[in-house]
């Protein structure tokens, strides 16, 4: 074994330190088992779809470009949407701030306003549990 021809500082200790421990799960759990293993099989399946897509004629080239032109298609459109929300917003506000404003200025100069004192509903009488106005239950008895 090789691991014994090297000095002690030099052999290899899986679990030497608690956070040596933590990463090694850490990779574990981010790559979803063995990070050689893993990425071994990403390999094998990067050679087998790049063989399919040549053989159908895609290049890594096109793929990319077709990504940007997405993206940027998306982009476009994105902001198309957005200034279109605003050239709405604008238009309603052209309407609706100056009436909000003329209210306002009405309700505090104009006086004829609904007092705060409408606004608040009337208070009720507290409900207390066994009070006289609750009926008495007929007893069982009464009925015979």
């Amino acid at each position: 074994m090789i691991f014994g021809l090297l000095p002690p500082t030099f052999r290899y200790r899986p679990e030497a330190t608690p956070t040596m421990r933590r990463l090694r799960v850490f990779m574990e759990r981010f790559f979803g088992g063995n990070p050689g293993l893993v990425l071994a099989r990403l390999a094998i399946i990067s050679l087998i779809v790049g063989v399919v897509l040549a053989a159908l004629g895609f290049s890594p080239y096109d793929l990319v470009q077709t990504v940007r032109d997405l993206i940027q298609r998306l982009y476009d459109m994105g902001f198309a949407a957005v200034e279109k929300g605003f050239r709405y917003f604008l238009l309603g506000a052209v309407i609706v701030f100056p009436i909000w404003f003329l209210m306002r200025v009405f309700k505090v100069f104009g006086g004829g306003d609904a007092s705060s004192d409408e606004l608040v509903p009337p208070e009720r009488e507290p409900h207390v549990a066994g009070s006289a106005k609750e009926s008495p239950k007929p007893s069982p008895a009464a009925g015979q």
